[in-house]
């Protein structure tokens, strides 16, 4: 039986694709959530203001997708996306890698990191 996103499963449990909005921008991180939300697909959003507590989010959430920014107090988003890509049970998330400051060589980073998403925008 096929479910569509946003209706309870069987079990009661919440089928929801699930994304975590990790950024620094709690402006930021508050429009996309509601965006995301409220769209069609109801997506179920966590916002992580920090890589701690994005760490946290990672183990009790286990977001689908995680929408990082590059940039951040703390480990860079590269180094979150690393961690993400060692831990057996999260390697299979999808991150989405966002940055407001593409200066600096953050791009060619993004690009040339042996972690980095598989295609850059």
């Amino acid at each position: 039986m096929q479910l569509r996103p946003g209706a309870p499963s069987e079990g009661g449990r919440d089928s929801r694709p699930k994304i975590l909005i990790v950024d620094d921008d709690a402006t930021f991180c508050a429009g996309i959530r509601r965006v995301l939300s409220e769209s069609e697909d109801g997506f179920d959003v966590r916002c992580a203001a920090d890589c701690f507590e994005a760490g946290f989010q990672l183990g009790t959430f286990r977001p689908d997708v995680v929408i990082l920014d590059l940039v951040m107090p703390g480990l860079s988003g590269l180094a979150i996306c690393d961690r993400i890509r060692r831990h057996a049970t999260l390697r299979d998330v999808k991150i989405v890698v966002l940055t407001g400051f593409p200066g600096g060589g953050n791009r060619e980073r993004a690009k040339t990191s042996p972690d980095a998403p598989h295609e850059l925008l």
